[in-house]
């Protein structure tokens, strides 16, 4: 289906993606499935024109209104989220995901019930998701508070993953003893 190799993880999350997509009545064409791939290989979250240029062996009529549909559509099937302060794509994993659920055969997928909530590292570009409800409970009283029916929320919070935070103190320390 395509030449792209992903790795056994990758592999077996494009297997759970292209069932529930299947269950749903539609196609995991060869290009949903690699752009897919693409996606769920990446440790950072990917812009369509990264996707376009990475795809250009293997798909050589995909065009960008061709990678933006492959997208909205995995959007959709809550595959992957749009990072709107990016403008770019990241897979959509937590507990009840269908790609991270065992019992993915007998659920049609979480179709994004969840608000989304994204922590971005301003330094190295890692995107996390989170599903927290705290934050999700925060949003939602603080609208009815105002009279406003909360429907969806996008949360970015941008400031320094783990790493990236530790990285800078080590460097921090280490200039305060030279």
């Amino acid at each position: 289906m395509t030449s792209l190799k992903p790795n056994a993880k990758v592999t077996e999350q494009l297997e759970k993606a292209t069932r529930l997509i299947v269950s749903r009545g539609l196609k995991m064409t060869a290009l949903r499935h690699d752009v897919l791939a693409l996606i769920l290989s990446s440790e950072r979250p990917l812009g369509a024109y990264d996707i376009l240029h990475q795809l250009q062996n293997s798909h050589k009529g995909a065009a960008p209104p061709t990678v933006y549909r492959t997208l909205d559509f995995l959007q959709k099937q809550g595959l992957v989220h749009k990072i709107e302060k990016l403008a770019a794509f990241i897979s959509c994993i937590h507990k009840e995901d269908p790609l991270t659920d065992t019992d993915t055969d007998t659920d049609a997928g979480h179709l994004h019930q969840h608000k989304i909530q994204f922590l971005l590292c301003t330094s190295c570009g890692h995107a996390t998701e989170l599903n927290s409800l705290v934050i999700e409970k925060t949003l939602s009283s603080v609208a009815q508070e105002q009279g406003f029916q909360y429907e969806s929320a996008i949360v970015e919070i941008e400031g320094l993953c783990q790493s990236c935070l530790q990285e800078k103190k080590s460097h921090k320390k280490s200039s305060s003893t030279a």
